[in-house]
Formats: C-alpha cells, structure tokens, sequence
C-alpha cells in the first residue's frame, strides 16, 4: 500500500458502522481477491457475496476469501473470535480494525 498509517483521533460517533474507503479496499482486494463481506450494508457491500445487519452474519458460515470491516464499539470481540476460528478452517481474509 502507497500510505503510512498512523493512529488518528477519531471523534465519538453516532454510529458504530464506517464504510471502508473504496480506494483502500480495492488495494486490498488486488492482494487478497476477497470473496464474501460478513459485516455490509446493502449500499456499502464490497463483495458480491455478502451478510448485512438482518442477516447477522456472526451466525452464519463463512466461505471463501473474508472481507470484515466490523461495528466498532462493543461486541467487536465476537468478531474477531468468529474470525479467528473461521480462519483456521478457510483460506484466510482481512479484518479492518481500529486501532
């Protein structure tokens, strides 16, 4: 990737949902080649595959290359255990986490 990163201030939000950049995504993707997005919107799924809020996609089964860019703020941990534990079964993904 062409940027450095480095923490940031982030204001206290609203929401717990953000939308991946595009640009930063397709970056990824070229890498990656990802496959389902387990934590989309319907305006902002980067994958054609992909679980929304409704379809809670901490129950359902991954498959494929994952794209995660979780809510933010409690819960965000059963994400990252879903992952870790679906990783270990398939053939890998991304998760983009604040840090």
């Amino acid at each position: 990737m062409n940027e450095t990163l480095s923490r940031a201030y982030i204001p206290p939000s609203k929401t717990v949902e953000w939308e991946t950049p595009q640009s930063l995504f397709n970056e990824l993707h070229e890498i990656f080649d990802f496959t389902m997005d387990v934590c989309a919107t319907n305006e902002n799924a980067k994958c054609k595959t992909f679980y929304t809020k409704d379809d809670d996609g901490l129950t359902k089964h991954w498959i494929g290359r994952i794209w995660c860019n979780p809510p933010y703020g409690d819960g965000i941990e059963k994400w990252l255990k879903k992952a870790y534990e679906t990783t270990n079964a398939i053939l890998g993904g991304v998760r983009l986490l604040y840090a």
